[in-house]
């Protein structure tokens, strides 16, 4: 999957050009492919909007993903790094795909292991669709408020930001192996992206005392979701940051250290 990704992603950087719904469709055909997805994805728009509203995103209910070419990219960290401008918007881009994949990925695994604790938190994140009664539907638009406010702290969001940052450092070493890249460009990359991994990853994150909160606790009883919730008692640390769980001082100066390196 890596080498067909990077394949891509060369070929847009050799000819000079942005990621475009071409790009996107051929990332995504990847992707369906190599985690069997097709199920779970009926539909792809690639659409070019910079509209808050127009973000980039999947729907589980109509099997729909929904890429958006105007996200907000650091275009200016893009420009500084001259020759490489294109590889670098388009590792953006690749970023983002990887991001809403991973969503499609979760909907695949919360039906295939519905009685997995994972499934069970995927669950209570989700928002119902428009068509219900007015009550439901009032109930939901307050949910989503909640939701967009505290983006980083979602569960599927942690979720999906840690396993799509595990799989664009394989795309960054890739590129470190099978190009002739300078070494301070593949430096450059691992450092911007690191400290964007460090931020989602440890985002809502709160030492207090010897142990720290946990934002997917404190998320689920903000939207009232967090009732006769059994917390897994063998989970390792990596597990409980992947999840959003309350972690230890040490191992939270350990992930902090980790991702500041």
């Amino acid at each position: 999957m890596i080498d067909k990704i990077l394949e891509i992603i060369n070929e847009y950087k050799m000819n000079q050009l942005l990621g475009d719904s071409r790009f996107v469709n051929k990332m995504v055909i990847v992707l369906v492919d190599y985690y069997d997805l097709h199920k779970y994805l009926d539909r792809v728009d690639v659409i070019s909007s910079n509209s808050t509203k127009n973000g980039s995103r999947y729907n589980s209910f109509n099997k729909h993903l929904i890429i958006n070419l105007s996200e907000d990219y650091d275009l200016k960290k893009s420009l500084e790094m001259k020759d490489n401008y294109y590889r670098w918007y388009n590792l953006e881009l690749t970023a983002t795909i990887l991001h809403e994949v991973e969503h499609i990925i979760q909907e695949k695994y919360k039906k295939e292991h519905p009685h997995d604790f994972e499934s069970k938190i995927t669950e209570r994140c989700d928002i119902l669709p428009s068509g219900y009664n007015i009550k439901e539907r009032i109930k939901n638009y307050i949910t989503f408020r909640k939701y967009a406010r505290c983006h980083d702290i979602v569960p599927i969001e942690r979720m999906a930001n840690y396993n799509a940052n595990n799989t664009l450092e394989e795309i960054i070493d890739g590129l470190d192996s099978h190009t002739t890249l300078d070494k301070s460009v593949i430096k450059s990359y691992r450092s911007y992206f690191d400290e964007r991994k460090a931020k989602q990853l440890l985002a809502g994150y709160e030492l207090r005392g010897n142990y720290t909160n946990s934002p997917t606790m404190e998320y689920l009883n903000l939207i009232k979701k967090d009732e006769n919730i059994s917390i897994p008692r063998e989970l390792s640390p990596e597990k409980r940051l992947y999840l959003g769980l309350s972690l230890t001082r040490d191992e939270y100066h350990d992930f902090s250290k980790d991702m500041s390196r």
